[in-house]
């Protein structure tokens, strides 16, 4: 990259850091609120997202000082290899963060208008957030010493000690040492055999390859099996939760995608993207309209697509799916909950139509959503074939996740005009974000447009903008109208 580049994308996050500086109490109080909502759903990953909004506002203070962007990743690596024994769960930094960043863009809409066009600063840095945090594996000095930390640590095994050795180019070295043990030389052993017989190898002593390096693990000899077991069984876990072949996914689905000229391409894209670089043989995409009750069929992979787009299902016909999207909304606070959906059997809560039709086993849902806006616009089926049954697999969910992001964006280009009413049905392809939402409500309560604009901290420029927006969409002649047919809607109670 450039320098100039690397410049200009410098100053992008610093001023992201410092916008969001301007507003670091009710940021602070909006970020809370989303943890508090992860406390009233008992989530297990409270204590980092407690760390990482304790990180983000102690970097919005130090920018009022001139820390720049680039210091203050780097001062977030370091904390958080501090702060964390294992890699957090790719699926679940990622989850937090789109959190983070939603409840950031409700607070900047409150104080700018046009606060969209803040959105690739704001949106870059939270995705620079994520790469620190999700590839903490990189530094190898970090993965391995808080492994062999956390192993004599682990009550249930029994290691006094770790010794860390490597290959020099003429000789090996004691790396570094964990644990309780006798001073020994650290360097100038000529072969394997001489370190093995300076720690006395015996059959209390377990020699383990790691990467590019020999671990010998000190341990009670009475329990070296069970050790011996435990140790793999932990090292594995630990190797797996660094894999990140999913990143290389995404790239690959994002630059198919990115040539796409139209909805009816952007669709198609999408669900050939699905299916080519992942591990699924089936891909659907419907559309979630008036207010997530409704399912259209959009277009399909390697399922018959006309079969497809001509699907209109309420989802209370649907409740293995209603009863899934219920649980990604917590009570009390707008944050949405974008993780997958797995379905483990079909046969369970979907129409008995649908399924012989598509002869349906397991599958996953993947939802498609503007973290910006906290919206989600809809969805992709995903099976590895008809009637197949499949476990699920975590692994995935980072890819799974960023896709439907990446889908979200694409499709949120095309996906308006579908809005406006074409003089069929006005309750089919209606769909509303949370201020259109807000400013709804305002006008079924008799405001003003003064008063909608001093409530939703907005120029009445704006309030009027949206309400001709929502009137056009409705084919509502006037606001009293708009508010009665959103009622019968449902939008609003």
């Amino acid at each position: 990259m450039s320098k100039s580049l690397t410049n200009h994308m410098n100053t992008l996050l610093s001023k992201a850091i410092k916008l969001m500086a301007e507003y670091d109490d009710e940021l602070l109080a909006e970020w809370n609120q989303v943890k508090d909502d992860l406390v009233e759903i008992n989530d297990r990953y409270i204590e980092s997202c407690e760390f990482i909004i304790d990180r983000l506002n102690t970097y919005m203070l130090a920018s009022r000082y001139g820390v720049e962007a680039p210091a203050i990743l780097s001062r977030m690596r370091e904390d958080a290899l501090e702060y964390f024994a294992y890699q957090p769960a790719a699926e679940k930094i990622i989850h937090l963060l789109n959190l983070l960043e939603n409840a950031t863009h409700t607070v900047l809409k409150r104080h700018i208008e046009f606060s969209s066009k803040l959105h690739p600063s704001i949106h870059y840095l939270f995705t620079k957030l994520s790469e620190v945090l999700v590839n903490l594996n990189t530094e190898d000095e970090m993965n391995l010493d808080k492994l062999c930390e956390s192993l004599i640590q682990n009550t249930n095994l029994t290691i006094d000690w770790i010794a860390r050795i490597e290959e020099q180019p003429d000789c090996f070295s004691v790396k570094k040492v964990h644990g309780k043990i006798g001073k020994i030389k650290r360097e100038g052993y000529s072969t394997w055999y001489d370190i093995l017989n300076t720690f006395g190898v015996d059959h209390s002593t377990l020699p383990v390859t790691y990467e590019n390096e020999l671990l010998l693990i000190g341990c009670e000899n009475a329990f070296l099996h069970e050790t011996m077991s435990m140790l793999f069984s932990l090292i594995d876990q630990h190797e797996k939760s660094y894999s990140t072949q999913w990143k290389d996914a995404v790239i690959l689905f994002n630059e198919w995608i990115i040539k796409s000229q139209t909805l009816e391409q952007s669709c198609e894209n999408i669900c050939y993207g699905f299916g080519e670089f992942l591990p699924f043989e089936r891909s659907a995409l419907f559309r979630f309209s008036n207010m997530e009750q409704m399912a259209i069929g959009l277009y399909a992979h390697h399922l018959d697509k006309d079969e497809v787009k001509a699907i209109r299902e309420q989802m209370i016909d649907i409740p293995a799916i209603q009863h899934k999207l219920n649980l990604l909304k917590p009570v009390g606070h707008t944050m949405r909950n974008f993780q997958p959906i797995y379905i483990e059997d079909a046969a369970y809560g979907f129409p008995e139509k649908v399924v012989k039709q598509f002869n349906l086993a397991s599958m996953i849902i993947v939802p498609i959503y503007v973290p910006e806006e906290g919206q989600m616009i809809g969805g992709v089926l995903l099976d590895q074939g008809p009637g197949k049954h499949f476990p699920i697999d975590r692994t995935l969910f980072p890819a799974l996740m960023k896709f439907g992001q990446s889908a979200g964006e694409l499709m949120l280009r095309y996906i308006k005009p579908d809005y406006v009413n074409t003089g069929t049905d006005v309750r089919e392809g209606v769909s509303f974000s949370p201020r259109e939402i807000e400013i709804i409500k305002l006008l079924a309560e008799g405001a003003s447009t003064t008063e909608a604009a001093v409530k939703l901290y907005l120029s009445e420029y704006t309030v009027r903008d949206y309400i001709s927006t929502i009137m056009k969409r409705l084919n509502a002649k006037n606001r009293t109208e708009v508010a009665v047919k959103a009622i019968r809607m449902g939008v609003i109670e």
